[in-house]
């Protein structure tokens, strides 16, 4: 019998399986013809797919971690190793998956790259430390030769008492007290990093950086690793701070909701000029199904489990607080863009591989909606309405995905009156609801009067970057909301798109991603691209002798690339086109303009 923990196969240019071994086949079983990333969650797919193309780039091989889904629908995490394959002049992508939890020879490899840190942090003089929460022992410890040599073993209060009265002068003895009060809390996570001058032997002073998070081991056990390294005297130093019992959220140990509302107040007002702050709220999705589903309980361990994610992730550069039930509100300085949306990744990643692994039938998933200053303010009020705006279109559009607030993508968006008090009055699939009611409503009121707000509603619920209507003989355009204005579509574009056969038996061709039609479909993807749209929908109305009398083009443009349909969008998108087509017929000429 295959063992389904390890297996191996290729991909095409397109992410089509091209090649899989026997326990590969049955790892798939169905699924074998189809997209590798069909299987993987969307974050993980974007990954993969960006991996691929720098392996068929460069050559070089890479290494990551998926979470694949298992025949039976449950997510596990895998490594897959990714090289290049050119068998007979035919490039590839060859991957060798293995199941993480299942895998002895990967968790060898996880050691060995673990003394290989050991080593590095050591040959840049750094120090180690363990802090055992149980015991109260603390080490300080470096690798030389690959052998461990102990520094410092022994109680806390003792290197407080021994070394740190000797060698730190008395203007930072305040922080080491405060670094040790921050050890020896109940709270189930620690995240601290401060500087503190050192005196040597010789008398020389150094300035030393410790640096130190919360580690939660197999058995559950917590203990607290970091390191100590020598930092420039010039080095902007972190202030350490201790939570007190008031400011504590009791249940997570993050900062409660107005504790993490001064912290962010002061941090805007003390950010330098050339510093970016970024606040962002983490919403769990779904949270209320999972405690019906699985108990209240198990509803208060999710909740842990991703502050002790995002704490992780966030570490030294900034502050985690719990903004309401299932909701955590974070502000982190000194990252650019690219380090948010690592942070971002890297706690929705670790937090679905933790919920899994405690329930391997439980797949939980976040919303992220963020906003930085100063390029969007740097008032806080003004700032968490913007931030409240993305979480919410994070939502609207499906869910499972961060927002990063961008004034000319969403600055024209309203939020329901009561939205930016902090509470969802609608979700997407109300919001969809209520906006074909008013479509019926108003084409029942106001007949042709209605037909452009009604496309202007559509734009504004569905967060299209465009929407054009063909119309008439040849079918001309005779409605563009796109940047591009009004436009054409050549004869044998219409005729590609009427007589695809991926269109559904209700008219309704939807395409997640341009890009993959390139070779089925290359006039609809030369048009596409042409304007710069990434995904698209096409409703098709024929008339009474069969033929197509209408298409309706509904778009997200390339630069909204990680923009998404949600499984709900094409049934509502169908509704509205006949609506729409329906008004159309009843007060319009063929062929004239909207």
């Amino acid at each position: 019998m295959e063992d389904l923990s390890f297996f191996c196969g290729a991909v095409d240019s397109d992410l089509y399986i091209s090649f899989s071994d026997r326990a590969c086949k049955k790892f798939l079983g169905d699924r074998a013809e189809g997209l590798i990333t069909d299987i993987m969650m969307e974050f993980d797919a974007e990954f993969f797919k960006d991996a691929c193309e720098r392996v068929l780039m460069s050559g070089f091989e890479e290494d990551m971690l998926i979470s694949l889904e298992r025949p039976d629908g449950v997510y596990s995490p895998f490594h897959i190793n990714l090289s290049l394959s050119e068998d007979s002049g035919v490039r590839s992508v060859m991957f060798k998956a293995s199941d993480v939890y299942l895998s002895e020879e990967r968790t060898r490899e996880f050691r060995e790259r673990l003394r290989e840190y050991e080593d590095f942090v050591s040959g840049m003089g750094f120090f180690l430390f363990k802090y055992d929460r149980d015991s109260g022992n603390i080490t300080f410890f470096s690798f030389e030769n690959n052998e461990k040599k102990i520094l410092f073993d022994g109680l806390l209060y003792e290197w407080v008492e021994e070394e740190i009265a000797k060698f730190v002068p008395e203007e930072d003895k305040a922080k080491v007290a405060s670094f040790q009060t921050i050890l020896e809390s109940a709270a189930e996570s620690c995240s601290v990093t401060f500087h503190t001058s050192f005196f040597s032997e010789d008398e020389t002073s150094r300035l030393m950086q410790f640096t130190g998070t919360t580690v939660i081991a197999s058995g559950g056990e917590r203990h607290i690793d970091g390191y100590v390294m020598n930092v420039k005297d010039d080095a902007k130093t972190p202030v350490i701070s201790t939570m007190t019992s008031t400011d504590k959220d009791q249940a997570t140990g993050v900062y409660d909701k107005d504790a993490i509302k001064d912290y962010t107040i002061k941090t805007l007002s003390n950010m330098k000029d050339d510093e970016m702050v970024w606040i962002a709220i983490f919403d769990i999705d779904e949270f209320k199904e999972v405690n019906d589903s699985y108990g209240r309980s198990f509803g208060d361990e999710v909740i842990r489990a991703l502050s002790r994610c995002i704490l992780h992730s966030v570490g030294v550069s900034g502050a985690v607080g719990r903004f309401s039930g299932d909701q955590f509100f974070v502000c982190v300085s000194g990252m650019d863009e690219n380090d948010i949306r690592g942070l971002f990744t890297e706690v929705r990643k670790n937090f679905e591989w933790e919920i899994l692994s405690i329930r391997s039938d439980c797949h939980v998933t976040l919303t992220i909606g963020t906003v930085s200053a100063p390029l969007n303010g740097t008032d806080y009020d003004t700032l968490f309405e913007k931030l409240w705006k993305a979480l919410y279109i994070g939502k609207g559009k499906g869910k499972n995905r961060y927002i990063i607030y961008r004034e000319e993508m969403h600055g024209n968006f309203e939020l329901p009156k009561s939205e930016s008090a902090g509470k969802y009055v609608k979700g997407r699939t109300e919001l969809l609801a209520v906006m074909i009611s008013d479509v019926t409503e108003g084409i029942i009121a106001l007949g042709k009067g209605a037909v452009s707000p009604a496309l202007k509603e559509a734009s504004d619920v569905m967060l299209l970057d465009g929407i054009r209507i063909f119309s008439g003989p040849g079918l001309p355009c005779v409605f563009s909301s796109a940047e591009d204005g009004n436009d054409v579509m050549p004869d044998e574009v219409a005729e590609s798109i009427i007589n695809s056969h991926t269109f559904d038996q209700n008219g309704i061709l939807m395409i997640d991603r341009v890009e993959l039609c390139q070779e089925k479909d290359p006039l609809i993807y030369e048009w596409a691209n042409e304007r710069r749209i990434g995904a698209v929908v096409f409703f098709a109305e024929k008339g009474r002798e069969g033929k197509v009398e209408r298409v309706f083009s509904f778009e997200h443009a390339l630069k909204s690339n990680n923009r998404r349909w949600g499984a709900e969008d094409a049934n509502y998108l169908l509704i509205f086109s006949k609506l729409i087509a329906l008004a159309l017929r009843e007060y319009y000429e063929v062929g004239e303009s909207i």
